[in-house]
């Protein structure tokens, strides 16, 4: 509460004691009067609401999409991608048959098409997108990154009329909600009245080092060299740079030597010194409480607000988080009355939060089976065959297909140890979800990034002897096999851990109309023989990860019913049988040395 509402307060307080004594309906209209000014107060406030537009623009790979929704997530505003404006519009295009060079219709189409991005529903980020796109009311997300958009939207972006008209769409959006808008030419050309530009640059040395070094992790010896990667960004900004050029207010960040979230901290100091002095809400009805008045103290509100008079009422918290001052001043007042204090804003420091690192909490996993156990007979009949392939110690990889989300719970239901769950990052965003897998020892990963950490943390688990499970797929498959990324590869490469291929099926039908009790669907859980990988070379190659993952994937397939194989149905595979052992051990996989097929035989033996 401000100097001047803690006046306010003792002046109404003092005029309502004093009439109190000849009568009451002095105190009331005292407090008429009260509620007529905070109105008017707070009709002022809407009337000068104004929303905060952040603008990112950079070059290719200087990584302001990350750092954008990383800022949006942490402000709590909407994260938009200029570029899903134009994906929705070609999806819309393609749609009704209208050509990528016909700029007549796709201006018609721009114009006329209403063009909504809101925050991500929890489908969405289960399925990881960073925000939700409605064309008309449709939620039309799943298929921005389609094949065929992928291969239009350049042609249909290149028309101007079309971006002129997408361009009042996105103006129209940011000025009804507080934004954080990343691409090329938001500060210059989308919202040149942002109330914060920032222009990411990298040197090109060190973008094509980034890059050169996720291309090596994912494709080993096969990856291009760093000139090469060098050569394809220069190439790059020298088609961009008509739109490269910063806005004269734009504010320069050089992220060659900093992280992601180091960029995000300065950012947000730096609207904190921009964004006006918040408007607190007042309190008419509750007891004046007094204020320090040094102007070296930050005035920020009591919590709670202490009895007035008291001792304890005239101390200002110290440690209040900094984050209300933006919150505050970005709000839409809603409030019966508001008054200006005289502190300046904050600059918003929170203190980082590590990411989980997959240590989970034994107890919780214990309590969480134990609720399963009486659960499962409402949701699934499950059928398991051949977990005692698990290996009861030591390091191993489990990998299984995506079918549906119940998946996540089910592969691991009967495996008589904690296993942990590499899960995307979206999972850790969602309220008590986040608690939830955190506990229960799961860690993230940034899909699309190279994520090094997430890397380093399976990598780390499997070096002390732990179990993880991944799903090479990377999202749900809705029942038909989908070729694997190579990450699952690398790892187990790296760490030279048993893998044991898992098929699961059946959980497509759970959670859907009255399949439950009785009527639950019926879902089968076959863990296969566990392997080991094999490289070629004294150096994994892309040859090895992508023979590796195709390996992974089969023996999976092969576990599965002919309907659910998808892109394996028609390739020569071995029997369930072989795969799950019934038929002898398991064997290594390529050219591996002698000393990985005789722990391949010992592993197996081991789980019998």
């Amino acid at each position: 509460m401000s100097e001047t509402n803690s006046e306010t307060g003792q002046e109404a307080h003092g005029e309502s004691l004093s009439d109190a004594s000849s009568a009451s309906s002095g105190a009331s209209s005292g407090a008429s009067s009260g509620a007529s000014s905070g109105e008017q107060a707070n009709q002022a406030n809407q009337a000068n609401w104004r929303a905060v537009q952040i603008a990112i623009d950079g070059a290719a790979g200087v990584g302001k999409s990350t750092i954008g929704e990383r800022l949006a997530r942490r402000l709590g505003y909407l994260y938009v991608d200029s570029g899903a404006f134009y994906r929705a519009l070609t999806v819309v295009a393609l749609r009704q048959g209208v050509a990528s060079d016909d700029a007549l219709t796709l201006t018609t189409l721009a114009q006329t098409c209403r063009i909504v991005i809101t925050a991500p529903t929890t489908a969405a980020l289960e399925e990881g997108h960073q925000y939700t796109t409605l064309v008309d009311g449709e939620d039309i997300t799943q298929w921005l990154r389609a094949r065929d958009v992928e291969e239009n939207v350049s042609a249909v972006s290149r028309h101007l009329p079309v971006r002129d008209a997408l361009i009042v769409s996105m103006r129209r959006m940011a000025d009804e909600q507080n934004v954080v808008m990343v691409g090329r030419d938001i500060g210059t050309v989308v919202l040149p009245h942002a109330l914060l530009k920032i222009y990411l640059t990298t040197s090109v040395e060190r973008r094509a080092q980034r890059r050169h070094g996720d291309l090596v992790r994912a494709q080993g010896d096969a990856a291009p060299t760093l000139e090469a990667v060098q050569a394809a960004l220069i190439a790059r900004d020298a088609k961009d740079a008509a739109k490269m050029k910063p806005a004269d207010d734009a504010i320069t960040i050089n992220n060659d030597h900093l992280e992601a979230e180091d960029v995000v901290e300065r950012i947000s100091e730096l609207l904190a010194e921009r964004l006006p002095t918040p408007a607190m809400p007042a309190t008419p009805t509750a007891p004046a409480v007094p204020q320090s008045t040094s102007p070296s103290e930050p005035l920020e509100p009591l919590e709670p607000i202490a009895p007035a008079g008291s001792e304890a009422s005239a101390t200002v918290r110290q440690d209040a988080a900094p984050k209300a001052s933006i919150a505050a001043a970005t709000a839409v007042p809603a409030t019966p009355s508001s008054v200006t204090p005289k502190s300046a804003p904050v600059p918003y420091r929170p203190a980082a939060k590590p990411l989980p690192d997959g240590t989970g909490s034994p107890w919780f996993y214990a309590f969480v089976r134990v609720v399963a156990t009486i659960l499962l007979p409402l949701i699934a009949r499950l059928h398991t065959e051949g977990v005692e392939n698990v290996p009861r110690e030591g390091p191993v990889m489990l990998a299984a297909d995506h079918i549906a989300w119940a998946d996540i719970p089910l592969v691991s239901f009967r495996v008589p140890r904690i296993t942990h769950y590499m899960a995307k990052i979206e999972l850790f965003h969602i309220p008590v979800l986040r608690t939830i897998v955190r506990l229960l020892g799961a860690f993230p990963v940034h899909r699309g990034e190279g994520d090094r950490e997430s890397l380093r943390t399976a990598e780390r688990l499997l070096n002390e002897g732990e179990v993880v499970v991944i799903f090479p797929e990377g999202h749900r498959s809705g029942g038909h096999l989908l070729r694997a990324l190579p990450g699952v590869a690398l790892i187990a490469l790296r760490a030279n851990v048993p893998i044991v291929p898992i098929a699961i099926y059946g959980t497509e039908r759970a959670f859907k109309g009255f399949n439950y009790g009785p009527f639950a669907p019926h879902v089968t859980v076959r863990y296969g023989k566990p392997f080991y990988l094999a490289q070629s070379g004294k150096r994994r190659s892309k040859e090895d990860m992508e023979r590796g993952v195709d390996e992974i994937m089969r023996r999976i397939a092969a576990m599965l019913p002919q309907e659910y194989r998808g892109v394996y149905a028609n390739d020569p595979l071995p029997s369930a049988d072989e795969v799950m052992g019934k038929n002898g051990a398991s064997q290594t996989i390529g050219a591996g040395s002698q000393k990985d097929t005789q722990e391949t035989a010992t592993t197996a033996a081991s789980g019998e």
